[in-house]
């Protein structure tokens, strides 16, 4: 029944999200409907979790490269940076992290609407002086408890948005509808 859904590649929990087939498709509007289900499934005995999360997320990311020169040296600059545009999560479901679950099998759905006004998704265009992309992933994730170390197995699944909705009007916030 799981098998080829995992991502994770733990030894004690396998993580998987499968989208409905009415959410397959190449691309999602502002608006649209995301339904679901991450698949738990326990491989050992006593796997300690605490709880179960569903994140989508979405944005932008660049790279940037210049040089400058001082006394007849190139001197090389990057500059990283991140802006999300959604960040949108969901509990599906909490543990007890100090009993161990038994080995198991378990489905979690889920269901989520898309903000109308998402930019579109952008590959990864690159330059000279650097790459820009914009990208949303859905990401499922187990989290462990520990005294000096939170684990996480998780496996994640890139959505394609093609921006607002085609019926999507902007109005005016003081505008009578």
């Amino acid at each position: 029944m799981f098998e080829g859904l995992f991502t994770s590649n733990e030894s004690k929990v396998h993580v998987g999200i499968v989208l409905k087939p009415h959410c397959q498709k190449p691309s999602f509007e502002g608006g649209d409907v995301i339904e679901g289900e991450v698949y738990l499934d326990v491989i050992n005995n006593n796997f300690k979790a605490e709880n179960l999360r569903l994140l989508f997320r979405g944005g932008e990311q660049t790279l940037t490269h210049w040089t400058t020169r001082k006394d007849k040296k190139t001197h090389h600059h990057r500059k990283f940076q991140r802006r999300e545009f959604v960040n949108i999560s969901m509990d599906l479901a909490s543990f007890n992290g100090s009993q161990g679950m038994s080995i198991q099998k378990t489905i979690f759905p889920f269901r989520f609407v898309l903000p109308n006004l998402l930019p579109p998704t952008i590959d990864r265009i690159c330059g000279d002086g650097g790459w820009a992309e914009l990208k949303y992933k859905i990401t499922a994730s187990v989290t462990t408890p520990g005294v000096f170390w939170n684990g996480k197995v998780s496996c994640a699944q890139e959505i394609r948005v093609a921006g607002a909705s085609s019926n999507f009007v902007l109005r005016d916030p003081g505008e009578n509808l």
